[in-house]
């Protein structure tokens, strides 16, 4: 079993290859397999932690908990990332404040279900640039592995080796080969003739934000003065997942995936068409040369996966962990009226505004982080408001920003008082009890809502509730999936409940998706 991650694919991107892609890249999936065209995300919060949690357990942030790349906890006053856990650290090392677990996930994975079903004989592996790419697909059995930008290397963690000595000889032999290392001194050149890119003349716009000394024109140079910066820099380039495809090739050849009486289960997760997204734009050359090399580089593990394992003994699902938005500032430049949300102005004006209508001169906001807007509810209590009204001038105050559509204050989100549609229904299922904030914050379509100084950093965006956020691709081929393109409405927590059903295993405890009985052969 390989479920294959592609962080940002929005769900017409696939469609940009159209004539231009070999025929054992994608199209092994499109050409024998089932392709969902009208598969959307059912929460708001669509960003790479809530997406991958939802794609392995089958649920949304409302159960599995985890309803943002980062959160605010208003009892330590400071914000917790999606899979820290300071009682962990480096295999063999002491608890760091840095260290990495899947704890804060609630509920199992399909690899879970999968290594409980077999007897514990079955194993699951997760590769990803991204930490959080790999340690929530690989759940709470298996294994997860992810790049250290800042050397080069892939590392693990202590909740999954406990000692050094632990440590696969594997990943301590491809580290000192130093992979990533022997991309010194050469470009990121376009793949083909510059003449065969449709967006062939967006080659240097003035939105574009490149990740440091990479500059906005092809090539790209990958060297940089410091190594830290270096490694750093390969994410956002098509080299991210030619890192994640090596580490992948060395996983199944030395642990003999899928070559044993039980399945084995591999997660990879590629990020650099995020990255790449970021920096450039969805609708940048940029985008579309990596896509194409994308497409090269799963032509390559389907290759190595029937080398090995043989694509008809193989289940492979694909899809995203979210869409994006195209760059406001392009569109502007076109004549739109787009922008980014100011953020750090919408803060400060909803201080004043609470400061004016409560009487008092002490912030009543902490801050933003994305998508909520967190009050300061000790101070709300020192002075004896009650939060939900504070928290409902809030919204009132937000909504005068421009670009901003909705401030939407928690106890509406928990007691059921929204106005019926779609957009809604995404906010409540993004919704946790004990970890969402205070305000829930949805943006005008088109506009972007960044944390801070996102705007000067970024060229676009994702994590809003609309439909190039939540639209994705759904790509599944193997034993059991019937071949045909399907436009009935699919989710990304359909994904796993499907797989429980071809693999023959429980669903994840928290599931709460459908099966895909419409691509199954009977």
């Amino acid at each position: 079993m390989v479920q294959i991650t592609v962080d940002q694919l929005r769900g017409d991107m696939p469609r940009r290859l159209a004539g231009r892609s070999g025929e054992s890249g994608f199209r092994t999936l499109t050409d024998n397999g089932a392709t969902f065209v009208a598969a959307h995300y059912q929460h708001g919060i669509t960003e790479t932690a809530p997406g991958h949690a939802t794609l392995f357990t089958g649920a949304n942030p409302r159960e599995h908990g985890i309803i943002g790349n980062e959160w605010f906890d208003p009892v330590s006053g400071t914000s917790v990332y999606n899979t820290v856990d300071p009682t962990e650290g480096a295999p063999g090392g002491e608890p760091s404040p840095n260290g990495r677990s899947p704890r804060n996930l609630l509920g199992s994975t399909i690899g879970d279900e999968l290594i409980v079903a077999s007897g514990f004989r079955s194993r699951v592996f997760a590769i990803s640039v991204k930490d959080r790419g790999a340690i929530l697909p690989a759940g709470n059995l298996g294994k997860a592995f992810w790049y250290q930008s800042s050397t080069g290397r892939f590392v693990t963690g202590s909740y999954y080796y406990p000692e050094a000595e632990d440590v696969p000889g594997w990943l301590t032999a491809w580290n000192e080969r130093d992979v990533a290392g022997q991309w010194r001194g050469r470009s990121w050149e376009l793949m083909e003739p510059l003449e065969s890119y449709r967006f062939g003349a967006l080659d240097d716009r003035e939105c574009e934000r490149s990740y440091k000394h990479l500059g906005r024109t092809f090539p790209h140079a990958l060297d940089a003065e410091r190594d830290a910066d270096f490694y750093a820099a390969l994410r956002y380039t098509p080299v991210g997942d030619e890192l994640v495809l090596s580490l992948a090739r060395e996983v199944l050849v030395a642990e003999e995936l899928g070559q044993g009486e039980s399945t084995d289960f591999l997660a990879l997760s590629f990020s650099s068409t995020d990255y790449v997204g970021h920096a450039f734009g969805p609708a940048s050359l940029e985008a579309e040369d990596n896509l194409r090399r994308l497409d090269a580089s799963l032509a390559v593990l389907f290759a190595e996966i029937d080398r090995l394992v043989g694509l008809e003994n193989t289940l492979i699902a694909l899809c995203a962990d979210h869409g994006a938005a195209t760059s406001p500032e392009h569109l502007a430049s076109k004549g739109a009226h787009l922008g980014w949300v100011d953020s750090i102005g919408m803060v400060k004006a909803t201080n004043e505004a609470l400061s004016e209508h409560f009487g008092t001169e002490r912030d009543l906001v902490w801050g933003h982080v994305a998508p909520y807007l967190w009050l300061h509810r000790r101070a709300i209590q020192e002075l004896g408001l009650d939060l939900d009204a504070v928290a409902r001038v809030a919204g009132e105050a937000v909504q005068a920003t421009e670009g901003m559509a909705h401030g939407i204050p928690r106890s509406r989100i928990a007691s059921g008082a929204l106005p019926d549609g779609e957009l809604f229904e995404r906010v409540a299922a993004s919704f946790h009890e004990e970890r969402s904030g205070d305000v829930y914050l949805v943006p005008e379509p088109g506009w972007l809502l960044g944390s801070g100084n996102a705007a000067a950093v970024l060229t676009s965006m994702h994590g809003s509730p609309w439909s190039y956020d939540t639209h994705v691709p759904i790509l599944m081929a193997g034993p059991g999936v019937r071949k045909g393109t399907y436009a009935d409405p699919a989710a990304p927590r359909d994904i796993a409940p499907t797989l429980a059903e071809l693999l023959g295993t429980a669903s994840p405890s928290a599931a709460t998706g459908r099966v895909l009985a419409e691509a199954l052969e009977r």
